[in-house]
């Protein structure tokens, strides 16, 4: 019954039955990555501290945010560590973030928030397999800017060493944010809600991403080889380009993409014949014998 869950969410969401033995569309991709494709690598990518270490091996040229703590428990952290701009994180989800600025800090507050935290297992609800494999841990984070001030957000669609759309974000997750798609070239295409037929977004006034843009598409290019698609996600505070979050999952998996040229080109560039499931013998006849029939028919399209 636990695999029909998300095919019945998927039926609620897009009024539709998913085409689960052919995936065509973004959606019915991520719900066969879920179901079909427990690839291994996507649990290292989903381990916030595994995943720095898998950019430190595979990029060694690119920043990394510096990890100061590690550990179980917000009690144990240093005190001197939380002085100045830091954050504390767990490694096993998204949105489990505390901010500590010029070194106030509640710790009691900090230590409530992060037990709840450290409690759950993320991505069940939404069956986002890899998380659910992900030890959950505490650490802290040195912090490379501020959202409220000019720390930009570049994200990187790519699909086994090719990307296929980016973008920008200012403000990220504050009341003003905004977010710009860009092309390869790093022009401004459109906004994520855009009309089909609305002209190009544009940058904030002043605004030249181009140098850090091009370095995050030749970082997500390695990155992503053997990835059959993925968001590679990676921070602008206006001197250095960081390596962010590796999301296997965007949006739990669970939407389509907004904007219909934006989809068409994630869609047509996510080449699923990379995939872990089709990359290497799958356990079992079964699978086998689907993952064969799959080849085929992928090679006929």
């Amino acid at each position: 019954m636990r695999h029909w869950r998300p095919v019945l969410r998927y039926l609620r969401t897009h009024k539709r039955f998913p085409r689960l033995a052919v995936p065509r569309t973004y959606a019915e991709r991520m719900l066969w990555r879920k179901l079909v494709d427990h690839n291994p690598q996507f649990v290292v990518m989903c381990d916030k501290l595994d995943c720095k270490e898998h950019v430190k091996r595979t990029c060694p040229d690119l920043a990394v945010p510096a990890t100061l703590w590690v550990g179980d428990d917000a009690n144990d952290i240093p005190g001197e560590l939380l002085q100045g701009d830091v954050l504390v994180k767990t490694n096993h989800a998204y949105k489990q973030n505390y901010a500590i600025r010029n070194g106030m800090v509640d710790r009691a507050d900090l230590k409530k928030k992060t037990d709840v935290w450290l409690a759950s297992r993320h991505g069940l609800r939404d069956h986002e397999w890899a998380y659910g494999c992900v030890k959950p841990r505490l650490f802290v984070e040195r912090s490379i800017g501020k959202a409220e001030e000019d720390l930009l957000e570049f994200n990187i669609r790519a699909s086994n060493g090719q990307p296929l759309l980016g973008s920008v974000i200012g403000h990220n997750k504050l009341p003003n944010q905004w977010t710009v798609y860009l092309d390869l070239r790093g022009r401004p295409t459109w906004g994520p809600s855009s009309p089909p037929d609305e002209p190009a977004t544009e940058l904030p006034r002043g605004l030249d991403v181009s140098e850090p843009y091009q370095q995050a598409l030749a970082y997500a290019s390695k990155l992503s080889r053997g990835i059959d698609y993925a968001r590679f996600d990676f921070m602008w505070n206006g001197k250095t380009l960081y390596a962010g979050e590796i999301t296997i999952y965007p949006s739990g998996g669970n939407k389509e993409i907004g904007h219909p040229q934006a989809r068409r080109l994630i869609t047509e560039g996510w080449r699923i014949e990379s995939s872990g499931f089709l990359s290497r013998q799958p356990n079992g006849l079964s699978a086998r014998l689907y993952a064969g029939a799959l080849r085929r028919r992928l090679r006929q399209s």
